[in-house]
């Protein structure tokens, strides 16, 4: 009995070791996933851009969108450097990683 408890434990004990180091993204592909959101940060700032100038939105919007986007960019870029991808509208990382919804003030999926 006390071997069989003991096995486990050991199971147990190698297994929370192990799992974090396989679920690690490798440089490349924490390389692809950090220019694919370049990409969408950037394509975000041109959409600002050519809605002001078709005057769908005003300059003092612009600006402010701009500003928000930058403190959401430099945000994002510090989870990236620390492995964390699971951001996006209404998610939000949780305990141990868990992901879950919640409501944001600025989220136009609770409105």
């Amino acid at each position: 009995m006390r071997k069989r408890f003991l096995l486990v434990v050991l199971v147990i004990f190698t297994l929370t070791l192990a799992v974090p180091s396989a679920l690690a993204i490798t440089d490349s592909q924490h390389n692809k996933l950090y220019e694919l959101y370049l990409q969408e940060h950037n394509l975000r700032q041109q959409i600002i851009d050519a809605k002001s100038e078709a005057g769908l939105i005003t300059v003092k919007d612009a600006a402010a969108m701009k500003e928000r986007l930058a403190k959401q960019w430099e945000y994002r870029q510090q989870l990236m450097q620390k492995g964390n991808y699971e951001f996006g509208c209404c998610l939000r990382s949780g305990e141990y990683g868990a992901v879950r919804r919640w409501r944001c003030a600025n989220c136009p999926y609770y409105r």
